[in-house]
């Protein structure tokens, strides 16, 4: 099935995460969200046991398109690979990154986005490729 998604073989479990773009609360997370999947364009974190597999399939197909339609609509490549941090659920979420009760999903710097695992939508994306692009005169 991981080829299916297209996922890397390599980016299949726990593994360290070496990106300088990654904001504090990011690092902090990761201490928790110990799982990873790699796609070419993306890292998914998340808790081990956390979210169900075929439920977690669907989120990592469901943002790859999102962020691959976006690319499309933008007529913009996002360089490098986003992160994407998916917690169990919103109160999961909350009470991990202290973020306010109610938001399903956020972004945090220039690479990362924080959301319950089902949420689904490009707008935390627009904010991390905003970020990307030099303004225009």
């Amino acid at each position: 099935m991981g080829a299916l998604l297209g996922w890397l073989p390599c980016g299949l479990g726990p593994a360290a995460v070496d990106d300088a773009a990654l904001t504090d609360l990011d690092r902090a997370v990761l201490a928790t969200l110990t799982e990873r999947r790699e796609t070419p364009r993306a890292q998914f974190h998340f808790e081990p046991g956390a979210i169900d597999p075929v439920a977690l399939d669907a989120a990592v197909k469901a943002n790859v398109a999102e962020l691959e339609g976006l690319e499309k609509t933008l007529a913009m490549k996002y360089r490098g690979q986003v992160h994407f941090f998916l917690y169990r659920d919103v109160p999961e979420m909350t009470a991990r990154t202290g973020v306010s009760a109610g938001t399903v999903a956020f972004s945090t710097g220039t690479v990362s986005v924080h959301q319950a695992h089902d949420f689904r939508g490009c707008h935390e994306l627009v904010h991390i490729f905003a970020l990307q692009f030099p303004p225009q005169g």
